[in-house]
């Protein structure tokens, strides 16, 4: 998802209700967590200099949806309700105050946090299973060495299965045993590979099967047909190409050849634009802090300057305040567009002519953006599923629809 991938340079300046004068706050509340997380994450963001506000940040993410999307919305209701999980609120504000801290060479958020949710943070055990539970909705439910997952001997009904151990077969991330990694294109568990080890199994180095998963934070670079390794992103002084927008580390640009803290406002710049990727979708590269953009014509200098408002002339979405689109714009052309209002919550929507911004997503009935989100969730009208089917009002995984 190319917003996703964009998001990876998201990362002391923010403190959040409850916190005074930067303090840590006792509790969070389930209610308050997603946006204590955009806050959290916001505050990164700035201290690690991929924004010059916060508030911009937060802007941004309020505006896609992030507040809902990394929540705990209703898909906990049930197992609080009939007390087999416990919610920790002293836990939920440790784990906000990790996010807020984090080191700035990590990425925005774990990718299994931005699959799954915040509460699968390695920092936030929110939630605690009092009892060996049988049936199931969430993975929590089950404890550490077992996960929720369709029995298709029971009527199709989620139950706790043991998680997978070392080299055995699973049926997704959420089914290894702690500690281990799932491999896709395998479909078993192994133990991540560390910094600067093999991440290719020798024999095949052509089969993409047989790369193996590297730690949280690391990619695994083909050094050359035979031989890979798991690597950090590039630090500050590395050297990288423009071309790979992703060489560097989450807060850094690639500028002139190495990566680069990001320009601040008024300094000078040269504008990118889209830039080819291996994704199937090309990314907007700027060199500039994420409330900034460059002034400039593709391939020309500029100036880092605060992004436009409504109405204000573009080049790009890329060039416009959190909300706005670039409509009307023709970059081959040259021909300028307006920033102009893109589709939020409860605003009327097109999938093709227009689509809703950041992570909320047109209904099919009522045509109208709505949040996303996630297996167990309440849905309809007002929500849709994602990565899963919204059956009689609740987000349902596909492995029970298909054995029903």
């Amino acid at each position: 998802m190319r917003m996703m991938r964009g998001l990876q340079w998201l990362g002391l300046v923010v403190c959040w209700v409850g916190l005074s004068a930067c303090g840590t706050a006792d509790e969070v509340s389930r209610e308050d967590f997603g946006e204590q997380v955009v806050q959290a994450l916001c505050a990164r963001a700035t201290r690690c200099g991929a924004y010059a506000s916060a508030s911009d940040c937060e802007q941004d993410l309020r505006a896609q949806g992030y507040d809902v999307y990394l929540g705990l919305g209703t898909r906990y209701d049930d197992a609080l309700a009939s007390g087999q999980l416990h919610y920790d609120a002293e836990q939920a504000a440790r784990c906000v105050e990790t996010i807020r801290e984090d080191d700035c060479q990590l990425p925005f958020l774990p990718e299994r946090v931005m699959r799954d949710g915040a509460e699968y943070h390695p920092a936030c055990r929110l939630f605690v299973a009092r009892t060996a539970a049988r049936s199931c909705e969430q993975h929590h439910e089950c404890g550490e060495q077992a996960y929720c997952g369709v029995s298709v001997s029971s009527e199709c009904t989620r139950s706790c299965q043991p998680r997978g151990l070392q080299g055995e077969p699973a049926v997704g991330p959420h089914a290894c045993a702690p500690g281990l990694r799932y491999t896709e294109l395998t479909g078993i568990c192994e133990r991540p590979v560390g910094e600067n080890e093999d991440c290719l199994k020798a024999g095949e180095p052509e089969q993409a099967a047989l790369f193996r998963p590297c730690e949280e934070g690391l990619t695994c670079t083909n050094v050359s047909r035979l031989h890979a390794t798991c690597q950090r992103h590039g630090k500050e002084g590395n050297a990288c190409e423009t071309t790979d927008p992703f060489a560097c580390g989450p807060f850094l640009a690639c500028i002139e050849g190495q990566c680069t803290p990001f320009t601040r406002r008024g300094e000078a710049c040269t504008a990118h634009g889209l830039v080819d990727t291996l994704d199937v979708e090309d990314v907007y590269v700027n060199e500039c802090q994420r409330d900034l953009f460059c002034d400039a014509d593709v391939g020309t200098r500029g100036e880092c300057i605060p992004r436009r408002q409504s109405q204000q002339e573009c080049r790009a979405s890329e060039e416009c305040a959190a909300g706005l689109l670039c409509r009307g714009a023709n970059p081959d052309s040259g021909q300028r567009g307006v920033c102009t209002a893109a589709p939020g919550f409860g605003a009327e929507c097109d999938d093709e002519a227009l689509p809703c911004q950041g992570l909320y997503s047109c209904h099919p009935v009522t045509r109208r953006c709505v949040p996303t989100v996630r297996l167990g969730e309440r849905c309809g009208d007002e929500a849709r599923c994602s990565e899963s089917l919204c059956v009689e009002g609740r987000c349902v995984g596909f492995g029970q629809v298909a054995c029903r």
